[in-house]
């Protein structure tokens, strides 16, 4: 009966260094209660950082799937829950050794997990050695033991980094990648942000690990947006929310003592091929003092 957002925060300072998992629950997107910390960079594969990742109930237990960093090598690691506060670490599920020959070890992070027929499936964004924004598909049965797929997005030279944040929805039958490709090439006035966040529509084989894009479009203009996830509500409605704060400029709130937050979310739906966005319709039971003007011109 809750919604769960996790989030990057380092709770010695406002700057980026060892990254936690911050948690916050809401049963309807605007009033939100703070939970104890999810993760700590605590473990044998974790102690430089637990980077972003995805949480996904299974066996009515929430499973939390993050980037372990330690020193400069990223691999995917799990954590289970049964109360949905309180988390175990189980480990490293995804070694670097699981990488295609010519994908680094030192960018390879940020697992989006989705079930589709039955097997788990995982997104994780990845550079190459010689500069290339990936995507790569994973498979698992039981989030344990993963294998390889394949490449489903690969950016020949139209990034400088790597394709941070992944993730995937369904609308109206099809699927919606989305992305935060960091330095993506600007095309006239679009892509100008240094981080983009971009959206991908098309048709994803997981059996082969490929992606049939239709269109693509980057999802915000902003100058503070990134790194979107969604969710899909019992109702249907696929929700979207995103970071407000842009890493590679100044953090005017550091000197508060804290850095960035969440933006309000967004329901999505695609219309005509391409992605609409509105503020999530919860917000109307906030609104009061209605003022109405019928015939007048203001």
């Amino acid at each position: 009966g809750k919604y769960h957002l996790f989030y990057q925060f380092y709770p010695y300072g406002a700057s980026w260094d060892s990254m936690h998992w911050g948690h916050y629950t809401t049963q309807d997107f605007i009033h939100w209660r703070l939970e104890p910390t999810a993760l700590a960079p605590d473990g044998a594969n974790d102690s430089d950082g637990c980077f972003s990742g995805t949480s996904i109930v299974k066996d009515n237990k929430l499973y939390l799937m993050y980037t372990s960093v330690l020193a400069d090598i990223q691999t995917q690691s799990l954590a289970v829950s049964a109360d949905g506060v309180h988390f175990e670490k189980l480990g490293e599920v995804i070694p670097s050794s699981r990488l295609p020959q010519d994908a680094l070890r030192t960018e390879f992070r940020d697992p989006k997990v989705f079930l589709r027929d039955g097997i788990y499936y995982a997104l994780l964004g990845s550079r190459t050695a010689n500069g290339e924004g990936q995507i790569l598909l994973y498979r698992s049965r039981d989030l344990l033991e993963w294998e390889y797929v394949n490449v489903v997005r690969r950016d020949r030279y139209t990034t400088r980094g790597i394709y941070e944040c992944p993730d995937l929805c369904e609308l109206n039958g099809k699927d919606v990648m989305l992305a935060s490709p960091q330095g993506y090439e600007t095309k006239d006035w679009r892509y100008e942000n240094w981080q983009s966040a971009i959206y991908m529509v098309g048709k994803l084989d997981v059996e082969k690990g490929t992606f049939e894009q239709d269109y693509e479009d980057e999802i915000d203009g902003g100058f503070d947006f990134y790194a979107p996830q969604t969710l899909k509500a019992p109702d249907g409605r696929v929700i979207m929310i995103g970071w407000m704060q842009m890493w590679s400029r100044r953090m005017p709130t550091a000197q508060h003592g804290w850095a960035g937050s969440m933006i309000l979310p967004r329901e999505l739906s695609l219309q005509e091929g391409k992605l609409y966005q509105r503020p999530v319709r919860e917000l109307k039971d906030y609104r009061w003092n209605e003022v109405k003007h019928a015939h007048k011109i203001i």
